[in-house]
This record gives C-alpha cells, sequence and structure tokens, in this order.
C-alpha cells in the first residue's frame, strides 16, 4: 500500500515514537467524496477549480471534492508517552461505513444542509484560527 513507501513505516493505530519532523514526511490523506449533482454540473473546466477532483488529473471523476488530511491533522500526540498514534482506521468490511471525526474536519470549513431532506455536506479549507475567530467577535 501506499503509506509502506514512506519512511518504510508499516501503517499502524499502535503507538509511534517518531519526532514531529517524521510525522511532517508521512503523506497527506485524500478524500475523494461524490458531490452532490446540481452543485457542480455547471463546472465547465474542474481543473480550474480548487477542491474539485479535476485539479488533480482525474479524468474519470473531475467533478468529485477532494478533501485533504495532512498527517499533523491525523497523528495524535500523546505527551504522557511522548509517541503518536494515528487516528483513522480502516475497515475491511464496507458494511460498517465511514467515520469521519474531527482530524478529518480540521482545516475546513464544513457545512452541514439538512434542512428540506438535503442531507448534504460542503467543505472548504480554512485557517481555523480560533483565537482570531474570538478576537474578532469581541
Amino acid at each position: 500500500n501506499e503509506w509502506n513507501k514512506f519512511e518504510n513505516l508499516e501503517f499502524t493505530n499502535n503507538p509511534l515514537s517518531l519526532s514531529y519532523q517524521e510525522i511532517s514526511r508521512l503523506p497527506t490523506i485524500l478524500f475523494q467524496l461524490a458531490p452532490a449533482e446540481e452543485q457542480t454540473s455547471h463546472v465547465s473546466d474542474p481543473a480550474a477549480v480548487p477542491g474539485l477532483a479535476g485539479q488533480i488529473g482525474d479524468k474519470d471523476s473531475p467533478n468529485d471534492i477532494i478533501v485533504a488530511v495532512p498527517p499533523q491533522h491525523y497523528m495524535l500526540y500523546h505527551p504522557e508517552t511522548k509517541t503518536y498514534r494515528a487516528t483513522f482506521y480502516f475497515h475491511r468490511d464496507q458494511k460498517e461505513g465511514v467515520l469521519l471525526g474531527t482530524n478529518f474536519l480540521m482545516g475546513h470549513d464544513v457545512h452541514f444542509d439538512i434542512k428540506d431532506d438535503n442531507v448534504r455536506i460542503g467543505f472548504s479549507e480554512s485557517k481555523c484560527d480560533y483565537a482570531s475567530v474570538v478576537a474578532d467577535a469581541k
């Protein structure tokens, strides 16, 4: 798998004794999500739209949404043990579904649209600078 090409490191959810520099060299994970059809049907050049799969060269599904999760978001540091642990899990059985937690949402503004049975989610990249948001609110 692609993970094993980095740092000769086998993927695991067990604690790892790695430096921040080593964590920074791990891959950014790209999640490719099917869009709500009405949201991207008007896009004439998906390669020109940030966040769409056309921008990374996907010719089969260029209007899909790409959500990037860097290693600093999915590798959680535990100061007590001075180790990192991957905070995502691969399920072999698709019936279990997918759980996308806070590590997936970090670095993104997320809009949950459930009004009138829309049942869709929107993503945009964000600096998520909580301190400045609080300061601006005062």
